[in-house]
């Protein structure tokens, strides 16, 4: 207790708000209490559902998206950031789609970055180049994912589909060339690499070219289908690696579901400090693509009465009395999240 004291004490951009505002939602979070004191510590915002790319087991490049697709304004996204951004510390501005087909993205960052939040984003980097590349690291974005899914350009567009491995790298490049020009920091460089059974096998060659592009770190992942449940298993099995250590998934019933057990099945921190705010306002628990988690809308209410509405406080003692009842919870892949990334093996 005293040790996370003292880490939040010691962020760069702790204020006492923030802090008294966490020690308000751990004590939700502690008494499992549907109605969360104070705000979250983390919200994620989605730039936009569309994407560049088809990657086919994720909602938006499959096609299977149920939402409407559009953009966040960047008007409506300082309406947030004006009534959350002195409580939260960190801010995701990704979900489902690419970040950077928001021209208002830049703006959005250097507006977060005003309050002093944390600012994060997942992104193809496919449509980084050297128009952008300086105000991205200029903009004060903290941290940065790259998902690299293959070390050859053949691996890479079999599941990113459209994408040009090429660009990627020189994003990289770039992004690191122009963060030393400024002796910056930031962002933080992460390439996420997701085991696949086409790229399974270079797992040694994406180490290699993370350590020769100098990135600040390399994670992988097992494979997760983001288009629901149930899945199909002709389409999973495509894609499913051979080395049954970089999988997730069990043939079961003719599906394929998480071959491991819930971490906590009356409890989920999704619900109580990690909410999406989704392009349009409409507000989920998490990051899971499901329509009966919309909760409410932030556009047409303030975020302090969607985060604490009827529906929510109801969906918090569903999970508080049996998660796993929860078709949209029990195969979620935020309830393995420890089991399904890793660091280089």
């Amino acid at each position: 207790m005293l040790k996370r004291i003292k880490d939040k004490l010691d962020r760069p951009n702790h204020t006492w708000k923030r802090f008294l505002n966490s020690c308000l939602n751990f004590i939700s979070k502690s008494l499992r209490i549907p109605f969360v004191l104070g705000f979250p510590e983390l919200v994620s915002v989605e730039p936009t559902n569309m994407c560049n790319l088809k990657c086919p087991l994720c909602p938006t490049g499959s096609g299977k998206m149920r939402r409407r697709q559009g953009y966040l304004t960047l008007e409506n996204f300082k309406k947030v950031v004006d009534e959350v951004g002195d409580y939260i510390y960190y801010m995701t501005l990704s979900n489902f789609g690419e970040p950077f087909l928001n021209e208002d993205l830049i703006a959005m960052i250097r507006y977060a970055k005003s309050k002093r939040i944390v600012v994060s984003l997942l992104t193809n980097a496919n449509l980084i180049d050297e128009s952008n590349a300086s105000d991205i690291v200029g903009s004060g974005l903290d941290n940065m994912i790259i998902s690299l899914d293959g070390a050859t350009q053949s691996s890479y567009e079999k599941y990113k589909v459209g994408g040009d491995l090429s660009r990627a790298i020189n994003a990289v490049k770039l992004i690191i060339e122009k963060r030393d020009e400024r002796k910056s920091k930031t962002p933080f460089l992460q390439i996420q690499f997701i085991v696949m059974r086409h790229n399974e096998d270079e797992i040694e060659e994406i180490k290699n070219l993370a350590q020769a592009l100098n990135a600040d770190r390399l994670v992988f992942k097992k494979l997760c289908n983001l288009n629901g449940f149930p899945n199909d298993p002709q389409e999973m099995e495509e894609y499913m690696p051979l080395d049954t250590a970089y999988r997730a998934y069990k043939f079961e019933d003719g599906v394929y579901r998480w071959d491991t057990k819930i971490q906590d099945p009356n409890f989920c921190p999704m619900a109580w400090n990690y909410p999406v705010i989704n392009w349009d306002g409409s507000l989920y628990p998490c990051c899971f693509e499901h329509s009966s988690f919309e909760l409410g809308n932030v556009f047409e209410s303030s975020f302090k009465e969607a985060w604490n509405n009827k529906r929510f406080i109801s969906l918090r003692r569903d999970i508080l009395k049996d998660k796993g009842s929860l078709r949209t919870c029990s195969e979620c892949p935020v309830n393995f999240y420890r089991d399904i990334v890793f660091e280089a093996p």
